[in-house]
């Protein structure tokens, strides 16, 4: 069997962002520069910020209404409207994420928006205003640690997960340290319809939390470090870099894609309608999470 050709000839994948079926937000790299994409009804568009992009978020408002935000390793923001771009600044007076190092994700939380990075940065926009809510944990001078993802149902019930395992949880004024079963990266969390948070990190480790508590999900799949981290359908679809798989009854399960190999993963987006899966060279989507489709970027 003949091995899949890349998605892009000339572009790798990092990130994605699912608007809806038809909308749909990528984070892509060519050389050196990064790239912003947007699938819309088949058609791929392009824009170029003039700096690299760490995560990407959108939503679909519907009736032709979206507002995407990418942002950049520096704190940067290219906000997307159907009015066209702008740019910001998740600090733009201090400027934290020049001293306290790279940013890392970007999440919609309800109708605020939450970026967190190196150092345990955290920031908040609420009512169109970006505000710093990180004050009173930064990392020490010398401590190495930060965050790597963040996730929540409502500003009063945002996780934050990083190195070292940690795991914090804000209640919508501030924020403390849960303890953790595990001392490895956590590079991913998700929060449920239910409240359960799910995380994934280094060393094929897989988290679920309720509450203060966290507790080990089963892994006798493998041993890779785990990246991507979505709900589609009612399951909790898990991603390495080289394979897909899903949580079951009995812990981890490998996803048969049914399609040629080796394929590339690492990225996990859904809404309702369809789950993509984002590898470096490889983008995938499923309207059933049974059924996968490779999708072919032309531009």
């Amino acid at each position: 069997m003949a091995k899949p050709k890349p998605s892009s000839p000339h572009m790798t994948f990092a990130q994605s962002a699912v608007g809806s079926r038809d909308r749909v937000w990528f984070v892509a790299e060519e050389e050196d520069d990064s790239r912003v994409l947007q699938l819309k009804g088949g058609k791929w568009f392009v824009k170029t910020p003039e700096w690299p992009v760490a995560s990407i978020c959108g939503v679909d408002k519907g009736n032709g209404q979206f507002e995407v935000l990418a942002l950049g390793l520096d704190g940067e923001l290219l906000v997307g409207i159907p009015g066209g771009f702008s740019e910001s600044h998740v600090d733009p007076q201090a400027k934290g994420p020049d001293r306290y190092g790279a940013m890392r994700d970007i999440r919609w939380v309800d109708s605020d928006v939450f970026a967190v990075g190196m150092s345990r940065q955290a920031y908040r926009r609420s009512g169109g205003a970006w505000q710093a809510i990180s004050g009173a944990i930064h990392a020490q001078k010398g401590e190495s640690t930060g965050f790597n993802s963040v996730h929540g149902l409502t500003p009063q019930a945002v996780y934050a997960v990083g190195f070292g395992g940690e795991i914090w949880l804000y209640d919508g004024s501030a924020w403390r340290q849960l303890d953790s079963p595990t001392s490895v990266a956590l590079q991913r969390v998700l929060v449920t319809p239910s409240g359960h948070a799910l995380m994934c990190g280094a060393a094929g480790v897989l988290l679920q939390a309720a509450g203060d508590r966290s507790t080990t999900v089963q892994n006798e799949v493998t041993r890779d470090n785990l990246h991507g981290l979505t709900l589609f359908k009612g399951k909790a679809f898990v991603a390495s870099l080289t394979g897909l798989y899903l949580i079951g009854p009995k812990g981890l399960e490998a996803v048969d894609t049914g399609l040629p190999g080796p394929l590339t993963f690492g990225h996990l987006e859904s809404d309702a309608d369809v789950i993509w899966s984002v590898g470096a060279r490889h983008l995938l989507s499923s309207e059933d999470g049974v059924t996968w489709t490779q999708v072919m970027c032309n531009v």
